[in-house]
């Protein structure tokens, strides 16, 4: 049987629209809803103010975001544990229960950041530094 080479293009438009379209849309907020139905159900109750402070925030950058958010000023307590109270973590097992336990939770975008690039290191065995350094010699000879 002979070999057929595949060549695969791109519609940039299509897939543009794909992800920013409605039904991503919606997907992610079903997702979103599941996540703070989840969390408000594991949240500790003593007068009610901390489970009605969960909100959902929409955002657009290169890509369609979604967050899951509590606005009481002692939310981070709650989540990740005080000096006198332990860790509930109802936004984490919210994200648990709706299945989406990949997504990590982390403490800033710094620190996500770093474990990435981390990672990146570790695999590639360069630093950031190196590759930044090859990406401007690459766009500077016209190479992608």
């Amino acid at each position: 049987m002979p070999s057929r080479d595949v060549r695969i293009v791109l519609d940039m438009h299509n897939l543009r629209s794909l992800t920013f379209g409605e039904g991503m849309s919606t997907m992610l907020y079903q997702k979103a809803q599941a996540v703070s139905a989840a969390a408000k159900s594991r949240a500790p109750v003593k007068s009610g103010r901390y489970i009605s402070s969960f909100a959902i925030a929409f955002a657009t950058t290169d890509r369609n975001v979604i967050r899951v958010h509590n606005n009481a000023p002692w939310a981070l307590t709650v989540e990740y544990g005080g000096s006198s109270t332990g860790k509930s973590r109802p936004l984490g097992s919210g994200l648990e229960a709706a299945g989406l336990a990949d997504v990590h939770l982390s403490g800033s975008r710094k620190q996500a950041k770093a474990k990435r690039t981390r990672a990146i290191n570790k695999k590639t065995g360069t630093s950031a530094r190196q590759r930044a350094r090859l990406k401007r010699l690459r766009k500077k000879h016209g190479r992608t």
